[in-house]
């Protein structure tokens, strides 16, 4: 089985720029919380999703 080599490719000084500084741009730090509103209301989605799907399995609700 042959190995692949990879292809060197040309990174101009722009490309390096965006890249740190985009780089983790994403992760949340301990300073930026979802406020807790947010969270409620996902939590409260998640739970409603659920009983929905429990009632559906338990025949409480007959679709």
């Amino acid at each position: 089985m042959a190995i692949e080599e990879k292809r060197q490719t040309k990174e101009t000084p722009e490309i390096k720029k965006q890249r740190e500084k985009t780089k983790g741009a994403a992760v949340l730090t301990p300073q930026e919380k979802p406020s807790f509103r947010y969270g409620l209301l996902l939590g409260l989605i998640f739970v409603a999703i659920n009983l929905f799907a429990a009632a559906i399995y338990f025949h409480v609700i007959n679709p």
